[in-house]
């Protein structure tokens, strides 16, 4: 009996540590999906406004979940140019934030799998304050906030199982400061074969105190002044932050190009003076590339000097029939007087030499073609 017991209790021992593990990597396989509508508010709005707004949550995991809501400021991401945003906790950083002037509950949000559910809320814009942008984030996580002073989390969506934020970007009515420059705008090369694929980056910064949004085009034109292809440039609407620069990226492919072309940068931005803001702006700057189809210019060449080897060899032939022909008129050869007989033979070899050079020359062109295209 003693030796059952402990041959069961190996075996439970056996089985214990072969199913901890799999319990644990289900607990840990399972994953937490919040989506939250809109991700970003952005508005126009006057000293004193009061604004009642909603946000949606989904649920879109597989168990049921209570999420928390809680504020926060945020700022443009140190050394990030892709336009990311950087949260921190109120109070922790001066600027012009708006998490003070959000009210929204801080009781649990029950959400049952596939469940969603409107959240409303209200911002009570100050009424002395000036002209500018003020940026604050509404943040749902499964914990309530536990942020120290001066602790920072990075990201408008933060690890979406634990964090997920909805970005607000008000902009109040007034002549703001909004200047924004180029401080880039070229291709990733000067040079270019074909097929070519060219990349632009545009790099603009915001030297303002209010977000901008610079939009325009990219219109790449030819040597001889016709324009061949127009670039969208921050079609999605992207919003520059505040003492902060963002990349703007596009790309051109074709699989034929000639000389010299100029990119013109045409970008728009500002508030229209209609809406109490200092009216549209325009910002361009001009990029020169060059594009070479080579394998064509390659082949091109390369026929051309086999061209011209082929019409050396066809003078030095033709000069030596040239002076048989003459000696034949002459009626001599090799110091023999000779008759004069078959006038056209000259005619002929030189007409045969010709087409055999000819022919020679077309295969060996059409072979470069077949080898480089």
């Amino acid at each position: 009996m003693k030796k059952g017991k402990k041959l069961a209790l190996g075996l439970g021992l056996i089985l214990i540590c072969f199913l901890i593990p799999v319990f644990f990597a289900q607990a840990a396989g399972s994953e937490i999906s919040l989506k939250i509508t809109p991700s970003i508010l952005e508005k126009l709005v006057k000293p004193g406004d009061i604004l009642a707004q909603q946000i949606k949550l989904a649920n879109q995991s597989d168990q049921e979940i209570t999420f928390y809501a809680y504020l926060k400021d945020f700022k443009a991401a140190a050394d990030d140019e892709t336009g990311k945003a950087q949260l921190i906790v109120p109070g922790s950083e001066p600027g012009n934030y708006v998490s003070s002037w959000v009210d929204i509950s801080t009781d649990g949000i029950k959400l049952a799998p596939g469940q969603e559910q409107a959240i409303p809320y209200t911002i009570n814009v100050p009424s002395n304050v000036g002209p500018g942008g003020y940026y604050g984030a509404i943040v749902f996580g499964t914990v309530a906030p536990k942020a120290k002073p001066g602790e920072t989390d990075k990201g408008a969506s933060i690890g979406v199982a634990e964090q997920a934020a909805s970005l607000l970007l008000l902009q109040i009515a007034g002549i703001a400061d909004e200047r924004a420059e180029i401080r880039e705008f070229k291709t990733d090369k000067l040079f270019y074969a074909t097929p070519f694929t060219v990349d632009f980056s545009t790099k603009i910064q915001n030297f303002g105190n209010v977000h901008v949004k610079p939009m325009g085009v990219i219109e790449i034109s030819n040597m001889l002044g016709k324009k061949v292809a127009a670039l969208p440039v921050n079609d999605k609407g992207g919003n520059i932050l505040p003492k902060s620069a963002r990349l703007f990226t596009n790309t051109w492919k074709d699989s034929f190009g000639f000389g010299r072309y100029e990119a013109a940068l045409i970008l728009s931005y500002g508030t229209p003076a209609e809406s109490g803001g200092e009216g549209k702006k325009t910002l361009t700057m001009f990029w020169y590339f060059w594009i070479f189809p080579v394998k064509i210019l390659v082949s091109a060449g390369i026929s051309l000097l086999i061209l011209a080897l082929l019409f050396i060899i066809f003078l030095r032939i033709y000069r030596k029939m040239a002076v048989k022909s003459a000696l034949k008129k002459m009626g001599v050869r090799g110091g023999q007087i000779l008759k004069k007989k078959k006038s056209s033979r000259t005619r002929n070899e030189f007409i045969l030499s010709f087409l055999i050079l000819s022919g020679i020359a077309a295969a060996a062109i059409a072979i470069l073609y077949f080898i480089l295209f």
